[in-house]
């Protein structure tokens, strides 16, 4: 067996470069989880952000078919109004030829 100053430092040396060996595997390891969470984070925030742009699209579309179930309403109604104005008129037109 080695012994000696140098036996000693060569065997503290060697127990140092396994420990370290270990230490950079922890670190690869630590660094690694920490990236892999990083990139889950912003996956999920990603998702987040896409569901909330599609509700607000969503939104978007019941406010714009209310819009337009409001306007086609308020344009057959008036339709309707010309149409009896139009009768009226015709009435009023019929009344005095009959009278005449």
């Amino acid at each position: 067996a080695a012994g000696g100053v140098k036996g000693m430092a060569a065997r503290n040396e060697l127990e140092q470069m396994k420990t370290q060996d270990l230490l950079d595997q922890r670190r690869k390891e630590i660094t690694s989880g920490a990236k892999k969470r990083s990139a889950q984070r912003a996956v999920n925030d990603t998702q987040k952000w896409e569901e909330e742009q599609r509700k607000k699209k969503e939104q978007a579309m019941q406010e714009e078919n209310k819009r337009l179930a409001k306007e086609k309403a308020r344009s057959e109604a008036e339709k309707k109004r010309n149409a009896e104005q139009s009768r009226s008129r015709l009435k009023a037109r019929a009344s005095l030829w009959e009278q005449g």
